[in-house]
């Protein structure tokens, strides 16, 4: 399943991705949760967007992180806006949700550089961006180890199956995995095989095309 997943953000995120690499969850709370309770840990101030994802606002409440909000406009997310001091900040940089707003290269080059002067992560959260219905989907923001991708199944395959992914650079791995394992696993085994064959046999692929036409014409 690992191996599947990476193939697949290495083709259609541009993710340098090995299977090692990636931990799979029962979905997005508990991907966050993994991130702020087990690599940022002490570290409790964040950079997130405003307006965004109201769960990310849950899950940083629950884990006591300060939150700093950043106004997004008609550029997206822009990292200038950052106060000092932060240790992480959340983005949505292919599709901003709720307005949809792409953060345009020069912004991402600029949050990159952010984050490696203030030795900081940048956690980006695929919140429905494989569905960009003109050209390529995007690539990821993928900086020299300071970048934690957030990937889930329910926006592009089904609600019901409650599975995320989670690729980290190599350095927080094992903290990850650290965390898991202080608190259980909680990603259904069952239907791993499956989805992992669904993917590896590449109709998954087809499904992401045939649902981009069918949303774009909606």
């Amino acid at each position: 399943m690992r191996g599947a997943i990476a193939n697949h953000l290495s083709a259609w995120r541009g993710l340098n991705c090995r299977p090692e690499q990636v931990l799979i969850t029962s979905g997005a709370w508990e991907v966050l949760e993994i991130n702020f309770c087990g690599i940022l840990r002490g570290d409790r101030n964040v950079a997130i967007e405003g307006p965004g994802w109201l769960t990310v606002r849950e899950v940083l409440g629950a884990a006591k992180t300060e939150m700093f909000p950043i106004r997004i406009y008609k550029k997206g997310f822009d990292a200038g806006r950052i106060p000092s001091g932060l240790s992480a900040a959340i983005v949505t940089p292919c599709r901003h949700y709720p307005t949809g707003v792409v953060m345009p290269f020069s912004r991402r080059a600029a949050l990159l550089e952010w984050a490696a002067r203030q030795h900081a992560m940048i956690i980006e959260e695929n919140y429905d961006s494989e569905f960009r219905y003109r050209g390529r989907p995007l690539p990821a923001l993928n900086g020299l180890g300071c970048t934690i991708y957030l990937g889930r199944f329910s926006k592009v395959f089904s609600p019901a199956m409650r599975f995320g992914n989670l690729f980290l650079p190599l350095a927080q791995v094992q903290a990850a995995k650290d965390r898991v394992l202080q608190v259980g696993a909680r990603a259904s085994l069952i239907p791993q095989p499956a989805l992992a064959t669904f993917m590896q046999s590449g109709d998954f692929h087809i499904h992401l095309r045939r649902m981009r036409r069918i949303y774009a014409r909606r």
